[in-house]
């Protein structure tokens, strides 16, 4: 006899849509636990998708992290969803290789501090 889905264990992975992330979310998936999939990389939902087709207890959420309001409703449905683990994995590196010659990118920069940093919503104060 399986499981109810609200009574199966929850995990929130973030980052999970490449390396340790996923690798975390397709472990947990197949040891029967209800997986809600966040990530911030750039195409995430393909692979995502794919394990969600493999795994129906698989939710993934790829909002634009620097979208308060996609944040926002986010915020509910995990509100709602409660897990019982965690698993932070996320952030994002801009990958100013050059800074040094003078071209860094600052809409770049700015979004990745938007991202890894906890600013409650709040505008960059710069």
């Amino acid at each position: 006899m399986s499981a109810r889905p609200e009574t199966m264990p929850t995990v929130l992975v973030t980052g999970s849509g490449q390396g340790l992330g996923f690798e975390f979310c397709r472990q947990y998936a197949a040891a029967g636990w209800r997986v809600l999939d966040t990530s911030l990389a750039p195409n995430p939902v393909d692979t995502l998708a794919r394990l969600a087709a493999q795994f129906p207890r698989v939710t993934v959420l790829a909002p634009d992290r620097v979208d308060f309001a996609a944040s926002e409703q986010m915020s509910e449905f995990l509100t709602e969803a409660a897990s019982d683990r965690l698993i932070y994995n996320a952030g994002v590196n801009s990958n100013n290789s050059d800074v040094g010659s003078g071209a860094l990118d600052y809409g770049a920069w700015r979004d990745m501090l938007t991202i890894n940093f906890d600013f409650e919503g709040q505008e960059i104060p710069w």
